[in-house]
């Protein structure tokens, strides 16, 4: 009993912890369109998402889209993942407020982060979440890309759907997702909601 308790850690559910194995961490990069692994990194939950992040970083190629979700908006994470050649679109932490330093014409606007050390454009937008039961759900996120041309790439024609784990109803409709590098970040997808981004 000492021993099991000694070497358990607490595990989540939902917001109630209890005592069970210890957990594993584990951070795999999946290619949209084809859903293939293209590396995974496992270990220990005492290292963040990032560290982990950092060992698939080779995994990545020049002109390579990346999604990341909040928790990777780290300027140290997402500026050694441009030294790689590769773009990102993440979703920004909402304790997070970027110095607008130019508005452009898409309503985007030019920021940095790390005081300074990456330049970033900002896209605030409403994700439209549709279920099949027709209940429908409005967030408001905060979209942070390397991809700094607002001509090239429009924030109007960003189109991201995601997966939404755990949830009992189910999309209207599903597409196959996509990722492309030519003209604008317009990564697809769907499996258990849809999301559609709309810039403010």
């Amino acid at each position: 009993e000492p021993i099991a308790t000694k070497h358990s850690k607490r595990k989540r559910k939902g917001e109630d912890l209890e005592f069970g194995y210890p957990l594993l961490r584990l951070l795999v990069l999946i290619e949209c369109g084809t859903r293939a692994v293209l590396g995974a990194a496992f270990g220990p939950e005492s290292e963040g998402e990032s560290a982990y992040a950092e060992r698939l970083l080779s995994r990545l190629t020049p002109g390579m889209p990346v999604l990341l979700d909040t928790g990777f908006d780290s300027w140290p994470l997402l500026s050694q993942l441009r030294s790689t050649g590769a773009e990102f679109l993440c979703r920004s932490g909402a304790r997070r407020i970027p110095l607008i330093i130019k508005r452009l014409p898409d309503g985007s606007y030019l920021s940095t982060f790390g005081m300074g050390k990456l330049p970033v454009r900002i896209v605030e937008a409403w994700i439209t979440v549709t279920y099949q039961d027709g209940t429908v759900r409005r967030e408001q996120w905060r979209l942070a890309t390397s991809l700094t041309d607002h001509i090239r790439h429009p924030a109007a024609s960003w189109s991201i759907s995601t997966t939404r784990g755990g949830r009992s109803r189910r999309p209207i409709s599903r597409s196959r997702p996509q990722c492309s590098t030519a003209g604008s970040f317009a990564p697809r997808a769907a499996r258990t909601s849809t999301r559609r981004y709309t810039p403010c």
